[in-house]
């Protein structure tokens, strides 16, 4: 446990997320936020969202039926939906229950 102490810092091998949510969301989440930046898209004209991943990220954010905040962490779909809809994907912006979202309809019929 003393091995090294104060020569090496493990601080330095950690990363922040920047979202409330699984690190395989991040990229998805900030390629939409880049898209939507760049063009002045109206949401509810999106029609479809394709994303490709990797197996991973699938595995660990594919949820796609979201009926609670931690499922909604773990959703690629939902947590682009969250972005879109809201400008961010902060933990502030995920909702107690998800359909009390506006637009989350958008998210789940597509």
């Amino acid at each position: 446990m003393t091995k090294d102490l104060g020569k090496t810092f493990e601080i330095c091998n950690a990363y922040i997320k920047f979202y409330a949510a699984c690190r395989h969301v991040h990229a998805c989440v900030d390629a939409a936020l880049e898209i939507l930046g760049r063009n002045p898209i109206e949401i509810l004209n999106i029609e479809r969202i394709s994303v490709e991943t990797y197996s991973a990220a699938i595995r660990l954010a594919g949820i796609t039926d979201v009926t609670t905040p931690s499922a909604a962490r773990f959703s690629i779909p939902f947590s682009i939906a969250l972005a879109l809809i809201t400008k961010g994907a902060e933990a502030d912006n995920i909702p107690k229950k998800t359909f009390e979202i506006d637009g989350s309809r958008i998210y789940r019929r597509k």
